[in-house]
Formats: structure tokens, sequence, C-alpha cells
């Protein structure tokens, strides 16, 4: 009996510790299905599989499950939606030589801003974005106004928010490619998990 409560305890611990980690550094969730279907154009395949993304402003953490999926060659993420092929974002594996067939963990890995291959400028859709007060150099005082309580200008996001902030607004997707299927064989869009309510 001793140790069923030393059991709860430890438990209840370790959720509240990471309830509150979640919330302490805003805990972001994504996932999708990957299927042939998803490809632009459509492809039929037997397989199938589905990946996670989870963290932070500071890093991504990966995990990609597929079911009977022979050849891969490379796994990425693009930015782009779900009718278009788009532009390469983050290599999630790139291999030269084929694999043999996976039922299960494919990868799994971290993502941080070192890890994006654009530039910031090709991380943005084009939403309206925060106004700031921006670079007043050549600003006069009738364009500019009262500034008493004017504040420092917003600092540009990092690479790693400008992803997170595509994955929010369902711009992104993972592509498996196999030897079979070079241009893809297994997509799917990322689509937010975190409750809204």
């Amino acid at each position: 009996m001793h140790n069923l409560r030393y059991l709860i305890a430890v438990s209840l611990g370790i959720w509240t510790f990471v309830v509150m980690s979640n919330f302490a550094f805003a805990q972001v969730s994504f996932r999708t299905d990957l299927v042939g279907e998803h490809e632009v154009p459509p492809i039929f395949s037997e397989s199938y599989g589905s990946a996670l993304v989870v963290g932070n402003n500071d890093s991504l953490k990966y995990q990609i499950n597929v079911t009977s999926l022979d050849k891969v060659t490379g796994a990425f993420l693009y930015k782009g939606d779900s009718t278009e092929n788009g532009k390469l974002l983050v290599s999630l594996m790139n291999s030269t030589e084929p694999s043999g067939l996976i039922d299960g963990n494919l990868i799994e890995g971290t993502i941080n801003s070192s890890s994006i291959l654009v530039p910031l400028a090709n991380l943005t859709t084009n939403i309206a974005l925060p106004v700031s007060v921006g670079n007043l150099t050549n600003a006069t005082a009738a364009s500019v106004g009262n500034l008493t309580n004017a504040t420092a200008p917003i600092m540009p996001p990092s690479k790693l928010e400008s992803l997170i902030e595509l994955m929010s607004q369902n711009m992104t997707y993972i592509n498996i490619l196999t030897s079979d299927f070079p241009q893809g064989e297994l997509r799917g869009s990322l689509a937010s998990t975190n409750s809204t309510g």
C-alpha cells in the first residue's frame, strides 16, 4: 500500500511538472496523417503514416511513424498548402541509400532555427503583420505624432517562431520520398492539436 501511495505521489508530481512546463513555455503541438492521396498529384500507396511535432519557440521535436513503407530516401518539411508543391524548409531525413521495409518509427529529431534552410523572409505568408514604430531616423514630427508613450520597435520573430506561425496557418506539410516515388509517396499537412478554448 505504501508503494502505491508513493507511485501516485510521484505520478502526480511528474504530471504537474509536465502541465506547468507546457504552460510556462507555450507548448505547441501539430500532427498529420501521411497518405499517398495527399500528394500533388495524388498517388496510390498501400503505405501510410503519421507525424507529430511538439515544442515551443526554442525547439520543436518531431516523430514520424510509417506502416509498410519501403525504400525510403527522405523526409522533408515544406512550406505550402494542400494544393501545391511548395518550398523546402527543413530536411528531416535525407539518405543516398534506400531503407528496407519500415513498420514503426521512421525518424525522430529536433528542429531549431539553424535547421531551417531558407531565410526568414521566406517563412512569411501574405497576412497582416503587427504594426510597429520601426525605424524613425527619417520620420518627421507630423508623420510620427506623439511619441511620448512610444515603445521600442517590435523585434522580428526568429526563424523558428515564423515556422511555428506557418504551421499554425496550415501552411506546412511533411513529404516522405521513396526510390519508387522520388517526388513523394506519403504526404500530410500539419495541423494544430492545441485546444482553442
